[in-house]
């Protein structure tokens, strides 16, 4: 651990503010500024593992939530429009492991990801990335690695071409924070473009009437037009496929309708 934030990922809890006060006080006292690089470094990444846990906490208690929901609206046709674009929201909101199906969402380092489960797959298209492997370090070895080509640019979301430019200053956001979200935005868009293809026309427009905010705000800050819809297609980013698995997962949901 860092020697200035002993408690590891707890100290994702701190305000940047208080960070930035506990290293002037750093300096004060004359440590090495290659400590304080760390130090913030350390404070970052657990800010944004911290994110990531509170996230998994609030899609757990979402989803709990829509199942009691959907028991409430059968036979209510626009309260099961409704409850279809939550679903597909929710969806779209986050990543299913290959492996065991657990939904994440990952912070703003690369799109390699490792689950709890063992798999080690892609966050773009949910590759598998080494078949037939489960562990960690050493047990990826590059003679099991299958290339799915999503990080043939690069590894990372903010530095595919055209990604660059989605974080908000206003709000304090990184290039690859502005990414990630930029890339759920476009995916939550793909899955209500298929609640919309499930319902009837003459309901969803009285969906759009009655619930004219409900693509209002989905994901920090972010807001998807009815618009839109119509022509939203999942983030292809690389070589890779991504859209083949999208689809894969938006079957999967509209079977569950």
């Amino acid at each position: 651990p860092c020697p200035l934030f002993p408690h590891s990922c707890a100290d994702g809890e701190l305000s940047e503010p208080t960070v930035a006060n506990l290293l002037a006080g750093a300096r004060t006292a004359g440590v090495a500024a290659g400590t304080q690089e760390h130090a913030w470094r350390s404070f970052m990444a657990a800010k944004a593992r911290a994110a990531v846990a509170s996230f998994e906490k609030q899609q757990a208690e979402l989803r709990a939530g829509l199942q009691r929901q959907r028991a409430q609206a059968q036979g209510n046709a626009l309260a099961t429009a409704t409850l279809r674009v939550q679903e597909a929201l929710l969806a779209g909101h986050s990543v299913p492991c290959p492996g065991c199906a657990h939904l994440t969402r990952k912070d703003d380092a690369c799109i390699h990801m490792d689950c709890a489960c063992g798999m080690h797959f892609c966050y773009v298209c949910g590759r598998d990335r080494y078949p037939g492997v489960r562990g960690t370090g050493r047990d990826y070895r590059a003679e099991n690695k299958r290339d799915c080509g999503c990080d043939w640019h690069s590894p990372h979301l903010e530095r595919q071409p055209g990604w660059s430019g989605f974080g908000r200053a206003e709000r304090g956001e990184s290039a690859a924070h502005g990414a990630l979200i930029e890339f759920h935005r476009r995916r939550m868009a793909f899955f209500v473009r298929a609640a919309k293809e499930s319902v009837a026309s003459e309901v969803w427009l009285q969906l759009q009437q009655e619930q004219a905010g409900l693509l209002e705000d989905v994901i920090e800050g972010r807001s998807i037009s009815w618009a839109e819809l119509d022509a939203a297609e999942h983030p292809q980013i690389g070589a890779g496929n991504a859209r083949e698995a999208a689809q894969r997962a938006v079957e999967e949901l509209v079977r569950g309708w």
